[in-house]
């Protein structure tokens, strides 16, 4: 149930959420280049110089190919 706003009377809506990100993890890593994929679609990201630290090459990277449908939803609104 809405709730109440205090000052005007009138129900108060939280806007929509977007739709969570689709991450591609990694797939397999060397000394200075790491590679991704993504286990929905099966996308590889190829190698990519490592610049990131470590904490965020394991939270991983959006997949091209799965943000790129609901990014072209969002934008139509």
């Amino acid at each position: 149930m809405p709730k109440p706003d205090l000052f005007t009377g009138t129900a108060w809506e939280k806007p929509p959420r977007q739709k969570p990100r689709v991450m591609a993890h990694v797939a397999d890593a060397g000394v200075d280049s790491i590679c991704f994929e993504c286990p929905q679609c099966g996308w590889e990201s190829g190698w990519i110089d490592y610049d990131f630290s470590l904490t965020e090459a394991k939270r991983g990277i959006p997949c091209e190919n799965c943000n790129k449908e609901s990014n072209h939803e969002q934008k139509s609104h």
